[in-house]
């Protein structure tokens, strides 16, 4: 039987696992997590040498004097650990973002850096590149680059300064090495027991510090994959959205600019209604996919035309197209007409081109579209239930384009006299007299725009 994945993690990694992911908790949590790896790993150490100290033969001097004295500020150094750790598992529900956490924790390894670089000689001890080195890694991924930073100017300053006194003659160099090796005397050879100990020490701190930074560096890692697929997912979700809701709306939503508090307003749109002459009369002659497959590639064409022209596309009903411009993105009056009626043109042209098509394909049946135009103040937002709503647009102005569409001459776009007001000096068009309507209980003066237009006529400027 194969192990699984779990089974042959070294214990180290089944421990992190179990803690968590540094990167994913608060600033109190992480500096628990900090403390926790470190405090019992400088009081095991600090007690070995401590003793190590004590055993080897003295006497008063300087030397040994300020070993004792890193000694008793390591010991403080210490119980600031052991503070901290307290402080942060009190008041990690309390305050748990609080850049206290941060600062301390990067204060206190500053001060314990710098206390065993003095103590065992920056320049003759691998312990300041592998400490520094380390922290710096380490307290920019915990706990970012302020405190970081804030830090090792603490440490390197503490340091440099050591380093100029005892150049002077201030204080010594040193003092812990020099009382190890030789009880205060010169810098000699140190013993080999006294170096395996302290290789042992230190393999050891590189092993839990690897084990800790390699696993946060995999968690994260993880993280940014786990990121990846959501925002795959996102997408696909947003692409998904689009399909079911007009793409402005859908922009609005996922942009967070959408308010369900202004479900529905009035605004002045221009409403536009086309659908194409005797298809429901062919689709009865087709087989289903052939007519799925021609529906498709029509509505496909119209939505990507109506998509380039800025229009919201409200519904499709069978063959038939229904599209408004001015909401869910307010458009000034004029503009919003001009696009409409220049949008119908472009939708006429394409389909005088998947018409050829089909007929080439074996449809024998001429297809056709009717286009009604109208610009009226009209009520547009959210219309439904709890559970399902449509955004689309209702009102006396949306059913007198619907009117005007089925009153159009296949091939031809029909407007209404407000449209025609807003596009005659830029568009062609051309006076069809008065029409009567259903719902509206006066006539209705309509023009009509040819399919090739562009340019206005002298009788309707």
């Amino acid at each position: 039987m194969s192990e699984s994945p779990a089974s042959r993690e070294n214990p180290l990694s089944r421990f992190f696992e179990w803690v968590g992911n540094p990167l994913e908790r608060s600033q109190a949590d992480r500096c628990l997590f900090l403390t926790l790896l470190l405090w019992p790993l400088l009081s095991v150490g600090h007690y070995v040498w401590y003793q190590e100290i004590m055993s080897r033969p003295h006497e008063a001097t300087a030397v040994w004097d300020f070993t004792l004295l890193v000694a008793e500020c390591l010991t403080w150094i210490i119980r600031g650990w052991v503070v901290l750790t307290l402080l942060a598992l009190a008041l990690r529900k309390v305050w748990p973002d609080s850049d206290f956490f941060p600062f301390a924790a990067c204060t206190l390894y500053a001060l314990t850096t710098s206390m065993l670089c003095y103590g065992w000689g920056p320049t003759t001890t691998y312990f300041l590149g592998f400490a520094t080195i380390g922290g710096l890694i380490g307290g920019v991924l915990i706990f970012g680059w302020t405190p970081t930073l804030v830090s090792s100017v603490l440490c390197f300053g503490s340091l440099i300064g050591a380093d100029v006194a005892a150049y002077h003659g201030v204080i010594p160099y040193a003092p812990v090495y020099r009382t190890l090796v030789a009880g205060g005397a010169g810098m000699v050879q140190p013993d080999a027991a006294w170096l395996v100990r302290t290789w042992i020490g230190a393999i050891g701190g590189c092993v839990v510090s690897a084990s800790a930074f390699g696993y946060i560096f995999h968690r994260w890692h993880r993280r940014e994959d786990d990121l990846a697929r959501a925002q795959q997912q996102l997408s696909h979700a947003m692409d998904m959205i689009r399909r079911y809701v007009p793409a402005q709306l859908a922009d609005q939503i996922l942009d967070g600019r959408y308010s369900e508090k202004e479900r529905y307003v009035r605004r002045t749109l221009t409403l536009f209604f086309s659908d194409i002459r005797g298809f429901t009369e062919t689709a009865d002659q087709l087989e289903s996919e052939k007519l799925s497959e021609l529906l498709n590639e029509y509505l496909t064409e119209m939505s990507d035309i109506a998509e380039s022209f800025g229009g919201t596309i409200d519904k499709f009903v069978g063959d038939a197209v229904v599209i408004f411009f001015g909401a869910p993105e307010p458009m000034e009056e004029k503009e919003q007409a001009l696009r409409a009626v220049r949008m119908a043109l472009a939708m006429q042209a394409r389909m005088g081109e998947l018409s050829k098509k089909w007929y080439e394909s074996g449809i024998q049946t001429p297809f056709e579209i009717r286009v009604g135009i109208n610009t009226g103040a009209a009520t547009v937002g959210d219309f439904g239930s709890e559970g399902r709503m449509d955004y689309t647009a209702i009102g006396t102005q949306v059913n007198l384009a619907a009117r005007l569409e089925s009153q159009c001459t296949p091939g031809k776009v029909l407007i209404s006299h407000a449209t025609w007001g807003l596009v005659h000096d830029e568009i062609a068009c051309t006076p069809r007299g008065e029409i009567q309507v259903k719902g509206i209980h006066y006539p209705v003066k309509v023009y009509e725009i040819e399919a090739d237009a562009t340019a206005p006529s002298e009788d309707t400027r």
